[in-house]
């Protein structure tokens, strides 16, 4: 199954939501869904970095 998540920033500084992301992300992946992410983030933002999913960066619009 593909699912997409919508978030408005994977900055960690921003806890709960962020980390829930990512480890529902890394389970889902481990039973075989492919996961892609949409965030306002800069595509240059350093915590965007290693990641095991697809993640889009819109910036800010």
């Amino acid at each position: 199954m593909k699912i997409l998540q919508v978030i408005p920033s994977l900055n960690p500084v921003y806890g709960g939501t962020v980390e829930s992301l990512k480890q529902l992300t890394a389970a889902l992946e481990k039973i075989g869904h492919r996961v892609e992410v949409v965030t306002c983030d800069d595509r240059k933002s350093l915590w965007l970095k290693n990641l095991s999913c697809l993640v889009y960066p819109l910036g800010k619009g």
